[in-house]
């Protein structure tokens, strides 16, 4: 087996890997020689736990399917409320009248960390107590009003979606849209897995073969009686084929897209406008290519989304690079003696799933993915199915659980793999090489995981359920 790591993404401008397939004991080397602040992670550490042990957050007797009962909240950035509260009038009064004085509006302060802003509200880490914070939160605002890391930390133990437009107008659009989804009237949920495949790209291979082809099985024979599956792999995921799905005549009500997120440099012109478009199989893939740019006809952005786009409150899950948002720096270990890779001048959502939600007749919720994405998040180092999380949360889409709660499998993967790296990294440091056997690719494959599930964003109300709310 290859020896090296291939990460998700295509360089725009070349047509190469964003990222270098880079040597697992090289990567692992990275991991061991940076810092380790004492206690850093401690807090996080403990609510992992929690989640791990398989204790729900909520206090008993609450139901944390039903915002009634778990309270629904709105996070405004401090000062901003006023300018962004009237476009959402309609969802925030539906919200407002459906959980009574377990709605909240809250304020988020400039470099507040999650702790902090949990204290200032009288909420305790450990469990969530609606009538101080509540367990569904909508955040609305930038990312740079309100970072990534804040949603990913109060989303380990809530229910946590976010949105930001820059046209007024889609706020209210996006308001109609969480209540527009209607199943049809054979009451089946029409489903669609779309996974591009390109010759000699081990990527592509493995999400087509296993989220796309191998998910889809494993749903079938589940619930087969409940989703109308249809599953468009390989050559057959064709930007046309694409453009059918999103929005237009073949739109379903629940879509999983997998493949190449479209990368480009820092600062580059269309970066902000096309990075994390989805690479389709009209492209014949990186190891065939004469590195030179990638045309439009290649891939799928939010310009290509058509006028009179009928999404009908779907709810996608985009897994693929950069589809949901792109940091400042990227997560992954730079060399020794080097400094985290600056890969945008500042940073932001993705434009595709922002136009999907924000269209009139959008969509109403997407789960889709910060940073690079790699396999390792749905199969082990002996490239062996593991889609179990992926499972779990269409599953709960499929019974009409929330979609923030149907996320939460990723954080309890998270704390799992946070758990066993810090375990392995402890015996690392304590023991000799002669008394504890280093193992490159568990401690890589740990490490990215971790990193790959924490990545995982809502754009959207969490509390939007298949079937309208």
């Amino acid at each position: 087996m290859d020896k090296r790591l291939f990460f998700n993404g295509i360089d725009a401008t070349t047509g190469q890997y964003a990222v270098t397939p880079r040597q697992i004991d090289d990567f692992a080397n990275c991991i061991r020689k940076r810092p380790q602040a004492a206690g850093a992670f401690s807090h996080f550490k403990r609510l992992l736990e929690n989640l791990y042990k398989r204790k729900l957050p909520i206090i008993k007797g609450i139901n944390p399917n039903e915002p009634s009962e778990a309270g629904w909240g709105v996070i405004f950035p401090e000062h901003r409320a006023e300018l962004l509260r009237p476009g959402l009038r309609t969802l925030l009064e539906r919200r407002m009248e459906e959980c009574g004085s377990l709605y909240k509006e809250l304020a988020y302060r400039p470099m507040e960390t999650s702790i902090e802003f949990l204290k200032r509200y009288g909420a305790v880490s450990g469990t969530v107590n609606p009538e101080k914070v509540p367990y569904y939160l909508l955040i609305v605002g930038s990312v740079e009003d309100i970072p990534f890391d804040f949603q990913y930390s109060l989303g380990i133990q809530r229910a946590v979606g976010r949105i930001f437009f820059e046209d007024p107008a889609a706020y209210e659009h996006y308001a109609a849209n969480v209540f527009r989804q209607r199943l049809p009237e054979h009451g089946k949920i029409e489903t669609t897995f779309f996974g591009p495949e390109h010759d000699e790209d081990p990527c592509t291979e493995l999400s087509c073969r296993h989220l796309i082809k191998g998910l889809g099985r494993k749903l079938e024979l589940k619930v087969k009686d409940r989703i109308d599956l249809r599953i468009e792999a390989g050559e057959k995921a064709t930007k046309k084929k694409l453009t059918a799905l999103m929005g237009g005549s073949e739109t379903p009500n629940l879509f999983l897209g997998a493949g190449h997120g479209l990368v480009y440099p820092c600062g580059y012109r269309k970066q902000k406008t096309e990075q994390g478009a989805i690479v389709c199989s009209d492209w014949e893939g990186p190891a065939k290519w004469n590195r030179k740019p990638l045309a439009p006809q290649y891939f799928f952005s939010g310009r290509d989304l058509q006028d009179g786009i009928a999404f009908n409150g779907m709810i996608g899950f985009l897994f693929g690079c950069y589809t949901a948002g792109t940091p400042m720096f990227d997560s992954f270990p730079p060399k020794p003696g080097g400094e985290s890779r600056q890969i945008a001048p500042h940073p932001f959502l993705a434009r595709l799933p922002i136009e999907m939600l924000g269209a009139q007749n959008g969509c109403a919720a997407i789960i889709a993915h910060v940073d690079n994405a790699e396999a390792w998040s749905f199969i082990d180092d002996l490239e062996r199915d593991q889609t179990e999380v992926f499972q779990d949360c269409f599953l709960k889409l499929i019974d009409g659980e929330r979609v923030g709660r149907a996320l939460s499998s990723f954080p309890l993967a998270c704390a799992e793999m946070r758990m066993q790296y810090e375990e392995v990294l402890n015996w690392e440091r304590h023991y000799p090489p002669h008394i504890y056997t280093r193992d490159d690719q568990l401690l890589s494959r740990l490490w990215i995981m971790l990193n790959d599930m924490r990545n995982y964003l809502l754009l959207g109300d969490p509390a939007v359920k298949l079937g309208g709310t």
